[in-house]
C-alpha cells in the first residue's frame, strides 16, 4: 500500500472514532487554553485594528481538520499532511515533526507559531499559527485534530511598524492572539 495514502476524512467515520467524550473532553480543554490567552486576544484585536493598513492589503486564511491515523502510517500521513495544513512554509518541518511525535501520546497539544513582521515603509507582515490535538484511540490509532489561521497585511507606503514596540512582550500578546483565533478553528473541526 501507498504509506502516504490518506486515511479517510468523512465525518462520520472520524466522529464515530472520535467518541462525544473524547470531543467534548478535546472541546474542553481547548476553550480552556482559549480562556488563558483571552485578555491578550482582546488587547492585539484593538491594536491590529488600529494598524495603518493599506486598502485592500489584508489576507485572513483558515483551515482545520481532524483525523484518525494508523500509527504505522503516521510518519508517512505527517510528511504529506505538514504540507498541506501549514499556514507558512517556513514551519512544515516542525509541523511536521509534531504530528509524527503524537505518535506516542496518550493525549496532547501543541501550537506552532510563525512571526514575520516588516518593519520598512509599506512592509507586508504575516503571522500565522496551527493548534494541533491528539489523543490516542486505542487500536493502534490516534485521532489529530487542527486549526489554523494565518493573517498578512500591508503597511500604508507611509507607514512602518514600530520595532521598539514590537520587539517586546508584545510579540508574545501577538502569539496569544494567533492562538485564540487558531483555536477557534480546532472547535469548528469538533463540530462546535
Amino acid at each position: 500500500k501507498n504509506p502516504l495514502q490518506l486515511p479517510s476524512t468523512n465525518p462520520t467515520i472520524v466522529n464515530m472514532a472520535l467518541t462525544l467524550a473524547n470531543k467534548s473532553d478535546l472541546q474542553r480543554e481547548a476553550e480552556n487554553e482559549r480562556a488563558l490567552v483571552s485578555s491578550d486576544y482582546q488587547f492585539m484585536t484593538r491594536v491590529m485594528d488600529g494598524l495603518h493598513k493599506k486598502y485592500k492589503s489584508t489576507r485572513e486564511d483558515t483551515s482545520q481538520g481532524k483525523y484518525i491515523i494508523k500509527k504505522d502510517r503516521i510518519s508517512g500521513w505527517a510528511k504529506a499532511t505538514s504540507r498541506r495544513i501549514c499556514p507558512v512554509a517556513d514551519k512544515r518541518d516542525e509541523v511536521e515533526e509534531v504530528l509524527c511525535s503524537f505518535e506516542w501520546v496518550d493525549a496532547g497539544a501543541e501550537a506552532v507559531d510563525s512571526i514575520q513582521l516588516n518593519y520598512e515603509f509599506g512592509g507586508r507582515s504575516t503571522v500565522a499559527c496551527i493548534v494541533l490535538l491528539a489523543k490516542d484511540l486505542g487500536n493502534d490509532k490516534v485521532g489529530i485534530i487542527f486549526g489554523s489561521y494565518k493573517y498578512s497585511w500591508r503597511e500604508a507606503d507611509n507607514w512602518k511598524l514600530n520595532i521598539k514596540y514590537w520587539e517586546t512582550n508584545k510579540k508574545d500578546k501577538l502569539k496569544n492572539w494567533l492562538k485564540y483565533k487558531a483555536i477557534g478553528y480546532v472547535s469548528k473541526a469538533l463540530g462546535y
